[in-house]
């Protein structure tokens, strides 16, 4: 999808673009990271903001990994002028979560919104992450 933003959130284009899940019924969205090195550490930023869709719509991620089911929190779109992103790393929009790769080289994670469809502006990954953090919530 591609959304038009409000001039107050032109600095952060990254929330304009994205991909969703349209399936019916609703089911979970899977972003699979493949090729890392085996057993490593890593951090994976996740972005989800839609400036059109329904306001209050939580999304929750899950770390499937190695067959795994771990929560990683969850985000919370809020919509209109004034809850706008502000920044690219804006922490209503975004989450950090550090993970260790599977014995195949693979992260998985899930992310599903039990209302609507499932959605992702972007990911970024980098390699080295500490151990993992307990699960964050923001919205």
């Amino acid at each position: 999808f591609v959304r038009d933003m409000p001039a107050s959130a032109s600095s952060t284009n990254l929330y304009r673009d994205g991909l969703q899940n349209r399936s019916s019924p609703m089911t979970n969205m899977l972003l699979t990271l493949s090729g890392l090195t085996a057993n490593s550490n890593y951090s994976v930023r996740l972005w989800f903001y839609d400036y059109s869709f329904n306001n209050n719509h939580v999304q929750y991620y899950t770390n499937l990994t190695s067959g795994g089911a771990t929560s990683l929190g969850s985000l919370t779109n809020r919509t209109g002028n004034a809850n706008a992103p502000t920044a690219l790393y804006d922490s209503r929009y975004s989450m950090l979560v550090n993970l260790t790769a599977s014995a195949a080289g693979d992260i998985i994670i899930s992310m599903y919104n039990p209302s609507a469809a499932s959605k992702i502006n972007g990911f970024e990954i980098t390699m080295g992450a500490s151990a993992v953090p307990e699960p964050l919530v923001v919205g």
